[in-house]
């Protein structure tokens, strides 16, 4: 058979499998990173004390005043999160906005016999280094 009579896959095999191989691999890893991602951060916005902060700081006044209604995440959270039978600890930082400002919201937490206090609740304002400690303005997360 002459190499004009060959179909396109006869004559392009040799560099289509191992390329579409190689992609193959490349998008398989970059699914899973996706699919780990998700879930890291479904498991930060599923704990108590993620949902507890997050609550504290949208009914906060100040908080309000300063970055506007409604204030959204923006971006990765980062932390880590401990639980261990009645006790563990939580550290977030989660990229907040509003209408008004972009703001950096930080979360310690402590779980102490079933219990979550809260050791440091602060937003830090991007454009003016101001840094509100809403921890003060309340006394228990209910």
């Amino acid at each position: 058979m002459e190499e004009n009579n060959k179909g396109w896959f006869a004559r392009n095999w040799k560099w289509v499998l191992p390329t579409g191989g190689c992609l193959g691999i490349i998008i398989f890893f970059i699914v899973l990173a996706g699919a780990m991602f998700s879930g890291i951060t479904s498991l930060f916005e599923n704990s108590t004390p993620y949902q507890e902060a997050m609550t504290t700081l949208k009914s906060n006044p100040e908080a309000i005043e300063l970055l506007g209604e409604p204030i959204e995440i923006e971006g990765e959270i980062k932390g880590g999160i401990n639980i261990q039978n009645d006790g563990g600890n939580a550290t977030f930082e989660i990229p907040v906005r509003g209408p008004k400002e972009k703001a950096l919201y930080s979360v310690v937490a402590q779980k102490v016999n079933g219990e979550w206090t809260y050791l440091v609740l602060n937003i830090f304002i991007e454009d003016t280094q101001e840094e509100i400690d809403i921890l003060e303005n309340i006394k228990v997360l209910e």
